[in-house]
């Protein structure tokens, strides 16, 4: 996968749970990221070939810090 470039279809996905990730970054509108912003922690998740290529979803961004909060006992 090194070296290969990703198409407009394969960019709008993320790479995560194979969702569309609604990346607005590009667009005049401003993207959800720049308010919820995507952890270093799950990054450092996706494999080499899609990092900073592929965008990680909301929801994804979500699950993981949801994940992170510390249980109440």
């Amino acid at each position: 996968m090194k070296g290969r470039v990703l198409n407009m279809q394969e960019e709008n996905i993320c790479p995560l749970c194979q969702c569309e990730n609604h990346c607005r970054v590009a667009t005049i509108n401003d993207c959800w990221c720049k308010v919820l912003p995507v952890p270093e922690g799950l990054i450092k998740q996706l494999p080499e070939g899609v990092k900073n290529k592929r965008c990680i979803c909301q929801r994804c961004v979500e699950q993981y810090l949801n994940q992170q909060k510390p249980v109440n006992s």
